[in-house]
């Protein structure tokens, strides 16, 4: 992830990063605050190294294939809470992604 916003950073002129905004999935299985050090960690020593980290968090949502319902899960597998069936596909909860960084001008 620091390499990908170090290059965004440097395609836009800039070789500091002032802050990363990120997209996190609850289901991810990694917070904010272990995600915040592995950041630190891999930024020593580059232009982003003194960047802040902004996660938003994005909830757990499915939608069952047979009924079609959609509803917030914090569990996989899931099961539809509607009609119990296990066709399910996860539509939100796995991201891990940046959005976009800021720059100093």
């Amino acid at each position: 992830m620091v390499q990908a916003v170090l290059k965004a950073a440097q395609d836009h002129g800039a070789g500091k990063v002032e802050t990363v905004y990120v997209r996190l999935g609850q289901l991810e299985h990694i917070s904010p605050e272990s995600l915040e050090q592995h950041f630190r960690h891999a930024a020593k020593g580059t232009g982003a190294e003194h960047a802040r980290l902004v996660c938003e968090e994005v909830a757990g949502r499915a939608r069952c294939r047979a009924c079609g319902a959609e509803f917030d899960s914090d569990l996989r597998p899931v099961v539809c809470l509607h009609c119990d069936s296990r066709q399910v596909e996860l539509i939100s909860g796995l991201e891990l992604e940046v959005v976009s960084i800021d720059v100093p001008q």
